[in-house]
Parts: structure tokens; C-alpha cells; sequence
């Protein structure tokens, strides 16, 4: 591997930059468990063993951690990901929070956000932090519910993400400014149902209407003023598409034959 290759860091690692080593310090390699010193331009020099009074150059950087005799110590690259903060992938702009980083920090597990999909053991290279002013996000108008500990909750509106991927909150009525992991802020939204009407093609498609809590369940079947007939297929939907109270006229009792 020749000089410029390995002073290429993005090329070598992903890297937006390759991690910084000290001259005298000793280091363990986490792949073959020996313990080498660091001199310039990427040569190693063994400690003890095999190779000793010789430099290696055929080693990959980021395997190395500081060795201080009992604890090693490891050494963080500079992009900095830590669990908990929310990224995104650099072809995409869904954000993803991180579940976990593998030994080396190189790769990295997450789920979205907005969904359950998963990332298992991703290259960091392929990330960034995830900024919502990019994906043209209202943050201003939006409630939350956030829960602050077991038995503890309160309301706020999302002012931004800060640099550790954390939500900045903004705690209604006291103007109080904290942050919260996105995992434990759910948006407020009204209660509402959805209905499936029966008949004129539409049986397939799903209908929203607000509804107080508790007042239907799955499966119940309604008449409507119009004389027309729907089925309960889901409540506490949460849908931003409901425009009015369900107010049913009849309801038949169904039982199965």
C-alpha cells in the first residue's frame, strides 16, 4: 500500500478523517492481540514477539486502541456517532436513531423513526446527522407528549436536534427548554377510528372520523344517516385525515353463524 493511499482517509476508512495516534504510546491491534508502537506515516513497530525491531505498514489503523498494560482504551475516528443520536443515510432523509456501534465504530445498527424498518451493521461512512430544517419539517406546530421518567410526562413543541441527535424541546405553558431522546416524545393527535363502507365499490377503503376513547371497537357494524352501512376497522388510528365526528344512527348486532 503505497504513502498516498494511506494518507487518503476518506479512500481508506470512509472516514471523514483518520485517527490521530502519539509517538512512544503503545498500542493493541484488536485483530491479532499484539502490542505495537506507533511511529510516523502509518508504521507500526512491535513491542515484543514476532517482527520485533521491524515496522509493519500492513495494518488496518482503527483496529488499534491504546494499551495501558491491564484496560485498553478505545480509540474513537472522528465521526463521532454514539447511540442514542439520530442520523440519516447520505442517499436518503428519513431519520434513523442508533441502536448500537460495533467494537471499532465502523459499523453501526439503527431503526427509523417513523417506522420499525431496521439497519443492521451499516458502514458509518454511509451516514450523516440528521437535520429536519433540510427535510422542510414544521417543528413549531407540532405537540408532543414527553415522557421525562417512569412517572412523569409533559407537553412541549420540538424546536430543533441538536449535534447529539437530541430533540430540543420547548415545555408548554413555563417555556421551560430541555432536550429528549426522539424515542420518548409522541405526537399528540386526536382520537379517531376508521370505517369501511359496504357497497359502491368503496368496501376496501378506509374512512377516518374522530371518536371519543372507548365509545367503538373493531368489527362493530353502523348505519349511518345517509342509510349507507359501515365496520369499525381500527381505533385510536391517530389520522391527520379525519374532518368529523362519527355519529351513527344504528347499530346491528352481528353474530356468527
Amino acid at each position: 500500500m503505497d504513502e498516498d493511499h494511506f494518507l487518503d482517509a476518506e479512500k481508506y476508512w470512509g472516514f471523514d478523517d483518520k485517527p490521530e495516534f502519539t509517538l512512544g504510546v503503545k498500542y493493541r491491534h484488536k485483530g491479532n492481540n499484539h502490542i505495537y508502537y506507533y511511529q510516523s506515516n502509518g508504521m507500526w513497530r512491535p513491542v515484543e514477539g514476532r517482527g520485533l525491531g521491524k515496522t509493519d505498514r500492513n495494518l488496518n489503523s482503527h483496529q488499534m486502541e491504546v494499551y495501558d498494560g491491564t484496560v485498553a482504551q478505545v480509540i474513537e475516528s472522528r465521526k463521532g456517532f454514539k447511540v442514542g443520536q439520530i442520523v440519516k443515510l447520505k442517499t436518503g432523509e428519513r431519520p434513523i436513531e442508533i441502536t448500537s456501534l460495533s467494537h471499532s465504530g465502523s459499523n453501526l445498527w439503527g431503526t427509523y423513526v417513523d417506522s420499525q424498518y431496521k439497519i443492521v451493521g451499516r458502514h458509518v461512512g454511509d451516514f450523516e446527522y440528521y437535520n429536519q430544517t433540510q427535510t422542510g419539517e414544521d417543528t413549531m406546530t407540532k405537540l408532543y407528549e414527553v415522557k421525562e421518567s417512569d412517572t412523569a410526562t409533559t407537553f412541549a413543541t420540538k424546536l430543533a436536534v441538536n449535534s447529539s441527535g437530541l430533540w430540543v424541546m420547548e415545555e408548554k405553558g413555563t417555556g421551560r427548554v430541555f432536550t429528549a431522546t426522539p424515542s420518548s416524545a409522541e405526537e399528540v393527535m386526536p382520537y379517531t377510528i376508521s370505517v369501511q363502507f359496504f357497497g359502491m365499490g368503496n368496501a376496501l377503503k378506509d374512512y377516518s372520523y374522530f371518536a371519543a376513547k372507548g365509545a367503538f371497537e373493531v368489527n362493530q357494524v353502523f348505519m349511518m344517516d345517509s342509510n349507507s352501512i359501515c365496520r369499525v376497522t381500527g381505533v385510536d388510528t391517530k389520522s391527520i385525515y379525519a374532518t368529523k365526528d362519527f355519529e351513527p344512527v344504528v347499530q346491528f348486532e352481528v353474530k356468527a353463524v
